[in-house]
C-alpha cells in the first residue's frame, strides 16, 4: 500500500496512506471547517492505533510503523508468531481506547457544564447551516469522533476493521489460522458488499468510497495473512542455497547480458554476495559500460521473519536475495524455490 511518513514517534513511524489525502482532500472542498475535524480526527487515529501498538509491545511483539487510514488507520507488525490471545487484545485496545476517552469527555463535560451536541446539530454545524459555540462545538467533535471510530471498528467483523481481527483472534482459538484467516475473509467480503449495495442504492458516495477501500483492505490483508503462514509452515533452512549466479566487477553490460542468456537467469551477482543487477536494470544500459554501474544493493533476509520475506523480493523486484543469519551471509533464497514450496504447504495446509 502506497503511503509516506510524516512523523515518528518512540521508534515506530507514522504513514500517511494515499486514500487518506484523498478523503482529506473532498472534506476540505466540502467544508472549510473539517480542517479542524480533521485535526482532532488524526490525532484520535494515532492515539487509537498507538494503542494497539502499545499492547502489541507488551507482548514482547515488534511494531514497524502505523498507516493513517480514513477509517481509523493500521499497525504493522511482525505477525508470524502472533498467537489468536494477542492478536485479541491488541485488536481490542484501539476502540477499547475511543470508548474510555469518549467517557473521559462525558465527564469533562458534566464538570464543566459543557454541551454535547446531537449528530443531527452536529451534521449541520459540518456543513455550515448553523453556528454554535466552539468549545461545545470541539467537546462535541471529541465525543462522537472517539465514539464512531471504536463503535465502527469494532462491531464491524471485517477485515481489516478491528472488529474482523477479533472475530479472526476468536476462530483462530478452535482452528488452524489459517482456516480462520480465510473464513473471516468471507465474512468481511460479504458484509463489504453490502455496505457497496447499500451505497449505491442511497447515493452515499462516502460509504462507497469507504467499501471500496475497505474491500482493497480485506483483500490485500487475507493475502498477506496467508502468505505468511504458508511461509511459516515451510523450513526455510531446506531453501538455501551456497551459490548465486555471480559476475565480476569489472565485466561489460554486454558480458552479463551473454551470462544471463546461458546461465538461464534474471540477475546476477556482482563481484559478491550484495551487490546484483537484473535484466530490468540493464534494459536502457549501455552495452560497453561496466555492469557495476548498475548494481543495486540487495537487503538479506532473515528466514525468522517469515512475514517480510516474500515483501521483500516485491519490494527489491529481485529474483534471488540473500540469507543472513546471526548478521552472517550463509546462503541465497531464490523466489521461485519460495512460492513452489507455498505452493505445496498451500496443497497441505490450507
Amino acid at each position: 500500500m502506497r503511503s509516506w511518513k510524516i512523523a515518528s514517534i518512540s521508534g515506530i513511524d507514522i504513514e500517511l496512506h494515499w486514500t487518506t489525502l484523498l478523503f482529506i482532500i473532498s472534506l476540505i472542498i466540502l467544508s472549510p471547517i473539517s480542517a479542524i475535524v480533521l485535526t482532532l480526527l488524526f490525532i484520535i487515529i494515532s492515539l487509537h492505533e498507538l494503542s494497539h501498538s502499545i499492547v502489541a509491545k507488551r507482548r514482547g511483539i515488534d511494531v514497524r510503523r502505523i498507516v493513517l487510514l480514513p477509517i481509523g488507520g493500521m499497525a504493522v507488525m511482525e505477525e508470524s508468531n502472533l498467537k489468536p490471545e494477542d492478536e485479541f487484545y491488541m485488536a481490542f485496545a484501539g476502540p477499547a481506547f475511543n470508548f474510555i476517552f469518549a467517557g473521559i469527555v462525558l465527564l469533562f463535560v458534566q464538570l464543566l457544564g459543557l454541551p454535547i451536541y446531537s449528530m443531527h446539530t452536529w451534521d449541520l454545524m459540518m456543513n455550515g447551516k448553523i453556528n454554535i459555540e466552539w468549545l461545545g462545538f470541539i467537546v462535541s467533535n471529541l465525543f462522537w469522533l472517539n465514539w464512531l471510530l471504536g463503535a465502527f471498528n469494532l462491531f464491524i467483523p471485517a477485515i481489516p476493521m478491528d472488529g474482523g481481527r477479533v472475530l479472526r483472534a476468536f476462530l483462530a482459538m478452535t482452528m488452524d489460522y489459517s482456516k480462520a484467516t480465510r473464513i473471516a475473509g468471507y465474512v468481511s467480503k460479504f458484509l463489504i458488499a453490502f455496505m457497496l449495495m447499500f451505497s449505491i442504492f442511497t447515493f452515499n458516495i462516502i460509504l462507497f468510497l469507504i467499501a471500496i477501500f475497505l474491500w482493497i483492505g480485506a483483500s490485500a490483508e487475507v493475502e498477506q495473512a496467508m502468505n505468511t503462514h504458508l511461509v511459516s509452515m515451510i523450513n526455510m533452512k531446506n531453501l538455501i542455497k551456497k551459490r548465486a549466479p555471480k559476475i565480476s566487477q569489472k565485466i561489460l553490460v554486454k558480458k552479463a547480458l551473454e551470462t544471463m542468456l546461458k546461465k538461464n537467469t534474471t540477475q546476477l551477482f556482482v563481484g559478491d554476495n550484495i551487490h546484483f543487477v537484473t535484466v530490468e536494470d540493464l534494459v536502457n544500459a549501455n552495452k560497453n559500460d561496466y555492469v557495476m554501474n548498475y548494481a543495486r544493493i540487495a537487503r538479506p533476509i532473515e528466514i525468522t521473519r517469515p512475514d517480510v520475506m516474500i515483501n521483500s523480493f516485491m519490494a527489491q523486484n529481485a529474483e534471488i536475495l540473500p540469507v543472513k543469519i546471526n548478521d552472517e551471509i550463509v546462503g541465497f533464497i531464490y523466489l521461485d524455490d519460495l512460492t513452489r514450496a507455498m505452493k505445496l504447504a498451500k496443497m497441505l495446509y490450507a
